[in-house]
């Protein structure tokens, strides 16, 4: 069960990007009273933090002594950083398109 909990909340953690971050409609109707995207960067940030904890591990793992321990462990952790990487980098792009949008539409109802 423990394993579980654990696999749920990695999986949640390390794609906040992808899965929480909320883009604008591709078209903003004359009559909408506002835009409804994610402004906020902390989960994209969540994600930076995750992908810098897994290649530090990465790295502390390649100096590890035992190669069976080495090439799974450090393949696991490398290809979680490169995830979470790519994770944030589309959810940073996604908030920018957001703020983009509603600047636009504050710009459009003045």
């Amino acid at each position: 069960m423990r394993i579980l909990a654990i696999g749920v909340l990695v999986f949640v953690v390390a794609g906040c990007g992808f899965v929480f971050v909320e883009g604008p409609p591709p078209i903003i109707p004359e009559d909408a009273i506002s835009v409804r995207c994610t402004e906020s960067r902390l989960l994209p940030t969540l994600d930076v933090v995750w992908a810098g904890f897994n290649a530090a591990t990465a790295i502390l793992i390649a100096s590890n002594s035992d190669a069976n321990y080495r090439a799974f462990n450090f393949t696991y952790r490398a290809a979680w950083a490169i995830l979470s990487g790519f994770s944030a980098k589309s959810g940073y792009e996604t908030v920018n398109r957001c703020r983009e949008a509603k600047d636009m539409f504050e710009v459009r109802n003045r």
